[in-house]
């Protein structure tokens, strides 16, 4: 069984397509994702989970200065609920963004 012997999970998927549809990249951005660390913690062996994000950056300081360091940063926004916002909107909606 898969559980029984992975140690380690690296995700590189991910949709950078800026056009497709918010429903569909959220999906594909964030419930992969969540998922993938969700088996992580069935997985008896589990040592690392690797996470390779996009080539883009945000930071909400306009005024920040200097280089993007490879860390967490903590979010001002409560990611999951946005993310619930996303998923429970009907499609019309989704549409309009």
């Amino acid at each position: 069984m898969l559980t029984n012997d992975v140690n380690v999970i690296i995700n590189c998927a991910g949709n950078v397509d800026m056009d497709s549809r918010l429903d569909l990249s959220v999906k594909t951005n964030v419930k992969g994702p969540l998922m993938l660390l969700d088996l992580a913690e069935d997985c008896r062996k589990f040592e690392c989970f690797c996470q390779i994000s996009t080539c883009y950056g945000i930071i909400d300081d306009p005024n920040y200065e200097g280089a993007i360091e490879e860390k967490m940063y903590v979010s001002p926004y409560d990611w999951e609920a946005l993310y619930k916002m996303v998923i429970d909107m009907p499609v019309n909606d989704i549409s309009h963004y």
